[in-house]
């Protein structure tokens, strides 16, 4: 018995039993960056990618949390965008988003000329301020995305809207002039349409300006006017007679020759362009004779219909409440009236340029893109931004209006097929 005593005092007494915490889904709105594991003692880290044990409940969390590992892999994560972020599913409605968000800021470059450079560092200050915007997250526009979409999105579209208007059967003239840079020769060519919402002279008052023009030089050679500041200095007898003889001898001489320069270069009596007069407004209201000799001027020779002494009628009944400039005049005219005829013969008229300012100011546009400091852009897109810039005739706000609901254009956007491999 005593045996049995001693051997069972000095006995091991058995352990306690250790109770284990299991996986509580409650963490996940403390940590978003923890989920379980396939087994229930454990946790699995999202941003480590590691499982680690939690048995012994929140404790366990809060350690792995604490350790080296898990801080430094946290740290990169909050320096680092998302993958996610670069890529979206093609097709998608956030792709036409990001399409669309590229395709107008791209536009707006070219609008006001800034460099691709200066766009795409415009672009990365906006992803690091608008921190908020998954679409500015997502834009992107290198030098070499931006070409691309100048040269294969945008400059087909801006051709597209040419060949739209040219099916409208409307008249319209072909201008062109050369210009060198550097060991190039250029030849832009430009088509002008219908001209009544621009400032330019128009054909019809063409006649009537050099017409005033050369009569108020002829009446100063009459008068012997050489201006106030000049008949000021002759009343006060600054000069003595004979050299204010000899200057008003050249002075005249230079009146003569400014007229006989005049009649040389402009026909005042057999031009087209007295014939375009009597659609000036301004000066009173066109004869159906004038307009039938227009008429035969402008279509072939062709019959006038009967309609047109209709038309004129109707014009003349509202010419008292027209008012402005000429072109303000038509256009008011036309906006409340149907006069097919008279309308297809100021279209003739206004279509025709009387200057080449409109092809200079191409020049001068391309001045502006192709600089000596941006000397980098290739011919190609100087071409193509010149057409986008001429014939997309939008504001840029407007132009994200206009392109919204174009799917072609935005799914070009996305396509890898705008990038052309250089032969």
């Amino acid at each position: 018995m005593e045996e049995e005593e001693a051997s069972t005092s000095s006995a091991t007494p058995p352990k306690k039993i250790r109770r284990m915490c299991h996986y509580n889904k409650d963490w996940e709105n403390k940590y978003s960056w923890i989920t379980k594991a396939n087994v229930d003692t454990r946790a699995y880290c999202k941003i480590c990618r590691n499982e680690f044990a939690v048995a012994e409940g929140l404790k366990g969390v809060n350690q792995h949390a604490s350790t080296e590992k898990h801080k430094e892999a946290e740290s990169a994560q909050a320096k680092s965008q998302r993958m996610d972020s670069f890529f979206t599913p093609k097709g998608s409605a956030q792709s036409e988003k990001v399409s669309l968000a590229e395709l107008a800021d791209i536009f707006h470059s070219v609008k006001h000329h800034i460099s691709y450079l200066a766009q795409d560092c415009s672009l990365n200050v906006r992803k690091q301020t608008i921190t908020d915007s998954e679409i500015v997250k997502q834009m992107t526009g290198g030098r070499t995305k931006c070409t691309a979409i100048v040269n294969q999105v945008l400059y087909p579209y801006s051709m597209e809207l040419v060949q739209e208007d040219l099916k409208e059967v409307m008249p319209f003239s072909v201008a062109t002039d050369a210009s060198n840079k550097g060991n190039k020769k250029l030849f832009p060519v430009a088509e002008v349409l219908l001209l009544l919402e621009n400032n330019d002279t128009l054909a019809f008052s063409l006649h009537n300006i050099m017409t005033q023009f050369r009569d108020t030089i002829v009446k100063k050679i009459y008068d012997e006017h050489f201006g106030m500041k000049v008949r000021m200095a002759m009343n006060k007898k600054y000069l003595s007679d004979e050299e204010t003889q000899e200057f008003k001898k050249h002075a005249l001489i230079a009146y003569q020759r400014a007229v006989a320069y005049l009649e040389k270069w402009f026909q005042f009596e057999n031009s087209v362009f007295r014939s375009f007069s009597c659609l000036d407004l301004e000066r009173g209201l066109p004869t159906l004779d004038q307009l039938i000799e227009l008429w035969t001027l402008t279509r072939s020779n062709d019959t006038p219909p009967e309609a047109l002494y209709s038309e004129l009628a109707i014009l003349s009944s509202v010419y008292q409440s027209l008012e402005g400039k000429s072109v303000d005049m038509w256009c008011s005219f036309f906006s409340k009236e149907s006069a097919p005829n008279l309308l297809k013969l100021v279209q003739h008229v206004c279509s025709i340029p009387v200057s080449n300012a409109f092809v200079e100011r191409i020049f001068s546009v391309m001045g502006n893109i192709w600089t000596n400091e941006r000397n980098r852009r290739g011919l190609e897109t100087v071409k193509s931004e010149l057409c986008v810039f001429f014939n997309i005739n939008s504001s840029c706000t407007d132009f994200k209006e206009r392109v919204v609901s174009n799917k072609t254009l935005l799914k070009a956007v996305a396509s890898n097929a705008k990038y052309v491999k250089k032969k």
